[in-house]
């Protein structure tokens, strides 16, 4: 019970002197040349990773519209399922091998199950 009283002292006297910016150094600018340089290099990876993920979803969204688009020309009847598999899938060889075989199938099944 004293151990429980204690606690609960603890944490309001941190809560009274406790700076809510304290807790969320979001701006913290860091003091040291070694510190800044990593911190720096870690950003610029991150925005360049990003930004090469951005490229390849792009590139995929494009592709994907672009089969839909030959499936849709060719007359190929195919399902809400099927088109959204095409839409939200992210691998572009998969991507080009249904469009290989859409360019010269008639059915459904000679993209998808091949």
């Amino acid at each position: 019970m004293a151990l429980a009283l204690a606690e609960d002292d603890v944490r309001a006297r941190l809560a009274m002197t406790s700076s809510p910016t304290l807790m969320s150094a979001t701006n913290y600018e860091f003091q040291s040349e070694f510190a800044r340089e990593y911190f720096s290099q870690g950003k610029a990876e991150g925005k360049a990773e990003g930004k090469a993920e951005g490229k390849a979803e792009g590139k995929a969204e494009g592709e994907a519209a672009l089969l839909l688009r030959i499936i849709d020309r060719r007359g190929i009847s195919v399902s809400a399922h099927d088109r959204e598999r095409v839409r939200t899938c992210m691998d572009l060889a998969q991507i080009e091998a249904w469009a290989d075989c859409a360019l010269v199938a008639s059915t459904r099944d000679q993209i998808f199950e091949s």
